[in-house]
């Protein structure tokens, strides 16, 4: 069976990968990541330690990686997410004063909306909106587990149909 985009992942003991170059550490044996897009004869997961995407071939992915949650492809309106590392937005603005941050690695957004195709994130401590088309907001973001929402004392999720 093939994962779909959603899905969690977790590199198998004596898995890693570090880039071809052998110098970018992508992902380390136990590394948790989610599966952010299935490109023909390819599953692409991007890592929660490094915010790095990786590649392996559809039909080799479970001699390195096992499921750990079956995740919807595209979260719910009230889902939490946070930023992983590497991945930062800042908001545009007119004139010669730094623009604000609307969110960077480690902060905590929630999806308020979705419209045309897209996700909408109020993020904290910002309080700032972002946009991010359905099918690539797992290159930049991951759901929060249930364990981390209680300890952040965020609200239990609901699910909208």
């Amino acid at each position: 069976v093939l994962p779909k985009v959603g899905w969690r992942l977790r590199a198998l003991p004596g898995c890693q990968f570090q880039g071809s170059d052998g110098n970018v550490d992508h992902y380390r044996e136990h590394d948790v990541g989610t599966v952010s897009r299935i490109n023909n004869d390819r599953v692409l997961i991007t890592w929660d330690r490094t915010g790095l995407t990786s590649s392996i071939l559809s039909l080799a992915w479970t001699r390195s990686f096992e499921v750990v949650s079956r995740d919807p492809s595209i979260p719910d309106i009230g889902t939490h997410l946070t930023v992983l590392p590497g991945k930062k937005l800042r908001s545009s603005t007119e004139g010669t004063e730094e623009p604000p941050w609307i969110f960077q690695s480690g902060d905590i957004g929630v999806v308020t909306a979705r419209r045309d195709g897209r996700l909408v994130m109020v993020w904290e401590p910002s309080g700032l909106a972002s946009s991010v088309s359905e099918g690539s907001w797992a290159n930049s973001f991951r759901v929060l587990t249930e364990e981390e929402r209680v300890e952040l004392s965020l609200p239990k999720e609901t699910s909208q149909s």
